[in-house]
């Protein structure tokens, strides 16, 4: 039986990637699953499910089109993951698939008599290599300057969740597929709470909706895409060379609302308003923000001497911020008929 799961799951590795190269477009890490399953030819739908996660309707039982079905009212991270798990089924072929939270939790088999459904393993590890490949797994590492000893700690794990739209749990879990981490260690990972993982990001800031996320930020993250729903914290912690008389300023506050609102310097590396105090400190400067409505903005900050009025910063700081909100009830956005 072991043998036979390594099988499996070595096929459905194999089939994300396939996947990746044929149904999606461009290299973010961020993977359009939605946009996959209707470039893949299925009918992508919303809907209350009750306690299913979603299912899978291949055409040779509809007699029509191959179809997924995806639970309208939970999380986008899960609806997210749902989404590739049933892209899984149908293109490996497998039958019609009804998914419960019983039978599909994005976790490792464990111990003997706990065995799942081999196609049910093929799909999670599917949905897993989908979202999260190691290649870009390892990059994103890199780029973030998280080291192996890193990639342990639930600040690290969390902060990987974000970039790839998965949850926190399927993040530490996949971690450790990819022998990234032992199995036991992401065991202990899910027991800790995210919302902790949260508040202890923002610091003194509160955090106003338990659900929302808190995105952190560093210097290593210039240049990239954000994809943050309404309601989440945006951080940013950038390196300061106040000693030198630099300080970073935000350089575009009226262009970013309604979608993103200033909330201030929080946390640890709080900054007197005073600007005599922040000059000759060497804590790292914070930038917070909360995210409001659908929609696109770039936040650019750069690094110059205040009485210095304009003329090039010392360097610059950019990041696109792309709101994203969870699908309405009904037919996918790609496959809705455009209005004459």
């Amino acid at each position: 039986m072991w043998r036979q799961t390594k099988e499996a799951r070595l096929e459905a590795v194999l089939q994300s990637g396939q996947a990746l190269q044929d149904l999606v477009v461009g290299d973010s890490d961020w993977v359009d699953v939605f946009g996959a399953i209707h470039r893949a030819g299925a009918v992508l739908m919303f809907r209350p499910l009750k306690n299913l996660l979603g299912a899978c309707l291949p055409a040779t039982v509809t007699g029509t089109v191959n179809g997924i079905l995806i639970h309208a009212s939970h999380p986008l991270a899960l609806q997210r993951f749902t989404a590739a798990h049933e892209l899984g089924h149908l293109l490996m072929g497998h039958s019609v698939r009804i998914d419960t939270e019983e039978q599909f939790l994005g976790r490792p088999d464990r111990g003997p008599g706990k065995r799942r459904d081999l196609e049910e393993v093929m799909a999670d590890t599917f949905a897993a290599n989908f979202l999260m490949p190691l290649g870009k797994v390892e990059g994103a590492a890199r780029r973030m300057n998280l080291g192996k000893e890193d990639l342990d700690r639930p600040e690290a794990v969390y902060r990987l969740s974000l970039v790839f739209g998965v949850s926190y749990s399927a993040a530490a879990y996949h971690l450790a597929s990819l022998d990234k981490i032992p199995r036991a260690r992401a065991e202990e990972l899910v027991r800790v709470r995210p919302k902790d993982i949260k508040q202890a990001i923002l610091g003194d800031e509160t955090l106003l909706d338990p659900w929302a996320d808190v995105w952190h930020l560093s210097k290593q993250d210039d240049g990239q895409t954000l994809f943050p729903r309404g309601g989440d914290h945006l951080v940013i912690d950038l390196p300061c060379r106040a000693s030198g008389g630099y300080l970073w300023q935000l350089e575009n506050p009226g262009d970013l609302g309604p979608i993103l609102s200033i909330t201030g310097s929080t946390g640890p590396q709080r900054e007197e308003t005073n600007l005599e105090s922040r000059i000759g400190s060497s804590l790292p400067q914070r930038f917070g923000f909360l995210v409001g409505g659908e929609g696109q903005k770039e936040i650019l900050l750069a690094q110059r001497r205040p009485w210095e009025d304009g003329g090039e910063p010392l360097t610059r700081f950019k990041v696109k911020v792309a709101v994203t909100k969870k699908p309405d009830v009904g037919l996918a956005p790609e496959q809705r008929p455009i209005a004459a």
